[in-house]
């Protein structure tokens, strides 16, 4: 297990049902940028937003590492690259082409948030912002980097039928666009009085992860399951997960359910000394808990 201290942290999560209309983010945009950006498409507005506001909280060390994670990408650029090469048989629009790829999105919130460091895009279905907790986690214990900046970003493109179908979504499905954030550190000699601390820990084995699950007293904190739309992914683990205390909202769907259930229980400002448990499936993400240290 690993114990880090939680700088900074931003949530932004969006609601969009059918016949909504994205608001624009030029405000939120405005707010923390370093300068104006004329060819960015949302996914990166998404992010430069999310990070921008994380870091307004606390400054980043030179030597920070950003670790950008998102389970489907830049799903908007592709789709319109994919729209002008296949439909309208026309070659890409330059911007929408380099938009494309997710690293995009890292380049421009190194450079709005001044990093030099390590810049890395992580994406995985259903696991991407678990996946880079753990990556930033290596590097923080390695002294590759001092400070991670992490976030997870997910776009949600109209219309929505479409995009539900593009993920293999129900058709009622309820949606959402996100960006989700925190500003990690060593927690050496010991969590900073007054701020919230992440554990991380991985897993692999059914019969240690129960008797993990035991010893984190489940039964007396907040839980839930970082993706519980399935109850099958609880698999041997379910006699060890209590429900009295399962803490699921019904949050609309993107693919980073996790990060928006972590980082939308540091906004609700919890009292210092409470905790709250996120599980992820057994030999890929292992155990993640929050705890509000005093």
């Amino acid at each position: 297990m690993t114990t880090f201290r939680i700088a900074a942290s931003s949530h932004y999560l969006l609601g969009v049902a059918d016949g909504d209309v994205l608001p624009s983010l030029e405000a939120r945009l405005a707010a923390v940028s370093r300068e104006r950006y004329r060819r960015i498409d949302r996914f990166i507005a998404l992010a430069i937003v999310g990070a921008g506001e994380c870091v307004a909280r606390a400054k980043p060390a030179a030597d920070c590492g950003l670790y950008l994670a998102s389970g489907v990408g830049p799903v908007g650029s592709n789709t319109q690259v994919q729209e002008q090469l296949c439909r309208d048989k026309l070659t890409p629009k330059p911007f929408n082409f380099v938009n494309t790829l997710g690293s995009a999105a890292g380049h421009y919130v190194a450079k709005n948030v001044g990093l030099g460091g390590q810049n890395l895009f992580i994406s995985s279905r259903g696991n991407a912002f678990q996946t880079a907790l753990q990556v930033a986690a290596a590097d923080l214990r390695l002294g590759i980097v001092s400070q991670a900046l992490v976030g997870a970003v997910e776009e949600c493109v109209l219309p929505l039928d479409v995009h539900r179908r593009r993920q293999g979504l129900a058709p009622d499905a309820a949606m959402a666009e996100g960006s989700h954030w925190m500003l990690l550190e060593s927690s050496n000699p010991g969590p900073k009085p007054g701020g919230p601390s992440l554990e991380l820990e991985r897993l692999t084995e059914t019969s240690a992860a129960a008797a993990r699950l035991r010893e984190l007293s489940l039964s007396r904190i907040p839980w839930a399951l970082a993706h519980d739309t399935d109850p099958s992914r609880e698999g041997s683990l379910r006699s060890a997960l209590p429900p009295a205390t399962r803490h699921a909202p019904a949050l609309p769907f993107h693919d980073s359910r996790d990060a928006a259930l972590l980082a939308g229980w540091l906004a609700g400002s919890p009292p210092p000394g409470q905790s709250f448990a996120l599980l992820g499936p057994l030999g890929r993400s292992g155990v993640l808990r929050i705890a509000l240290t005093s």
